[in-house]
């Protein structure tokens, strides 16, 4: 387990670093890379993760209580079961994300996109709407466990199709078939 609490990480590169369960509070994470990390159960209480790179982490049971999102990108993250309590994600990117599950109070919103990210009710209902997961799971009041977003900026479209899996391409008569592999857009 990492112990890196108060740490200065500014702009770090930890790009599929595995780091479940380690304690960040405090710690300036602001501008590091940790798409594809593994933050599962970590502690990132207070910690600053402005402008950083989360993009398809797992954040599954991270503590993001009190820290600052501001302009985080989490596109594809796992942040299933996470706390978010008093949590700054304005500006942040939870495109395609899934908040399954995740405790959110008193975060901070303005301008966060949650374009066909899975999150909890407690975010709000305006223009959420109420999807089936592949269970059908409801509470013991008969409610949907999951919402998604409705409207997505274009910009927002364009980050969601490139997280979707790369089409095969056709396999010519003489040789093993291509994928083709979209170009990251950050």
């Amino acid at each position: 387990r990492v112990f890196a609490s108060g740490a200065q990480m500014r702009s770090a590169n930890m790009v599929e670093a595995d780091l479940s369960g380690g304690n960040f509070r405090r710690a300036n994470l602001e501008g590091a890379n940790l798409s594809g990390a593994n933050l599962s159960n970590a502690d990132l209480t207070m910690t600053n993760l402005r402008d950083a790179n989360l993009r398809g982490a797992n954040l599954s049971g991270a503590n993001f209580s009190y820290a600052s999102l501001l302009n985080a990108n989490l596109t594809g993250a796992d942040v299933t079961k996470a706390t978010l309590y008093g949590t700054n994600m304005k500006e942040a990117k939870f495109i395609d994300a899934d908040l399954t599950g995740a405790r959110v109070a008193s975060v901070i919103r303005i301008g966060t996109d949650f374009c066909n990210a899975r999150v909890p009710p407690k975010i709000g209902k305006k223009g959420l709407k109420p999807i089936e997961d592949e269970q059908g799971r409801k509470d013991k009041n008969g409610k949907i466990l999951k919402y998604v977003l409705g409207e997505c900026s274009e910009k927002s479209k364009e980050l969601s199709s490139a997280n979707k899996p790369a089409p095969q391409a056709a396999a010519p008569s003489d040789g093993p078939a291509a994928t083709v592999t979209p170009l990251d857009p950050n």
